[in-house]
């Protein structure tokens, strides 16, 4: 029987999943205790939602962290919104953590266009 994939223990990861961690549902202060408490416990990895939680409505006050709602009423993107993004993936690598995130669902391209999530993608990954 052939090997199809050498696993190595350091190439998996044990990763806590918060949808709602880039929004106001976690204070700054929750948001911290939370990664201490993860590593303590062993984990390597916060999964997170970067946009919005895939099951609530799209313009929902429930996808806003400090700096508004992801997209603005234009579907463009809402850079204060990804201002504080950037300090909450900061805190988890800082933590020593791996951020994993998710950033859109099949609806949400249905809801704002091929395009619009290109361009999501697109600040995403330049910050």
């Amino acid at each position: 029987m052939h090997k199809l994939v050498n696993w190595d223990h350091k190439s998996l990861f044990l990763a806590d999943t918060w949808w709602y961690g880039a929004t106001n549902r976690y204070s700054l202060v929750e948001f911290k205790e939370a990664l201490k408490l993860r590593k303590k416990q062993g984990f390597t990895a916060i999964q997170i939602v970067a946009g919005v939680p895939p099951e609530i409505h799209f313009f929902s006050k429930e996808a806003e962290n400090s700096g508004g709602h992801p997209f603005q009423s234009d579907f463009k993107l809402n850079q204060a919104y990804f201002d504080e993004l950037d300090v909450r993936i900061k805190l988890i690598v800082e933590s020593g953590l791996t951020p994993v995130l998710y950033g859109g669902w099949g609806h949400h391209i249905d809801i704002i266009g091929v395009e619009k999530m290109k361009a999501f993608w697109k600040e995403l990954d330049t910050r």
